[in-house]
């Protein structure tokens, strides 16, 4: 059932909705469609919680403990950022190899 149907179930029409209520529907409706993850949505995801989580390690009195969990989980997110980015740098690497190799 789409928010539309439930207005219309009410008697009512978006054009009836107050602000609020008009800001509500379109995050609803919004939220229904689903938003598509990309690499590239995942990969700027990545990036800002590394960027978060180094905010995080430069935080005064953290615990030794604390800071080993951070830089693990920063660790994790680099290595996982490697994973998603290596097949793009391997065709760049290939595709450098090639030129240089027929260049000659």
């Amino acid at each position: 059932m789409t928010i539309t149907e439930i207005l219309t179930k009410l008697n009512l029409n978006f054009e009836d909705l107050n602000a609020s209520e008009k800001e509500t529907y379109q995050n609803w409706e919004e939220t229904l469609r689903g938003k598509e993850i990309t690499i590239d949505v995942l990969k700027e995801f990545i990036k800002s919680q590394i960027e978060i989580i180094i905010d995080n390690i430069a935080v005064p009195n953290i615990s030794k403990n604390e800071e080993d969990i951070l830089k693990a989980q920063v660790r994790n997110y680099k290595t996982l950022l490697a994973f998603i980015n290596y097949p793009e740098r391997s065709k760049a690497f290939l595709e450098n190899h090639l030129n240089n190799l027929f260049r000659k």
